[in-house]
């Protein structure tokens, strides 16, 4: 099993489908995990993510979401 990685039911995730799901390279996420800010778990000796709540992380980061940037496009051409 050396060199595969293993897969997941898509509700937990591995460093390599977490880091796709944020946007972020495995190496910036493995920085996250060391300093605490993305919420993950420990799986015998591996890291993984639960989906639900890496979409929770990235729905609480500041910023607008695509709703309310389609809203704002839209009232900005009615002007």
């Amino acid at each position: 099993m050396k060199g595969k990685r293993r897969q997941f039911n898509g509700a937990l995730l591995g460093i390599a489908e977490a880091s796709v799901l944020i946007g972020n390279s495995e190496r910036s996420l493995r920085a996250m995990i060391a300093n605490g800010v993305v919420p993950f778990r420990k799986l015998g000796s591996r890291v993984v993510f639960r989906k639900i709540e890496l979409e929770k992380f990235l729905e609480g980061l500041p910023g607008i979401t695509l709703r309310d940037a389609e809203a704002n496009r839209k009232a900005r051409s009615q002007q």
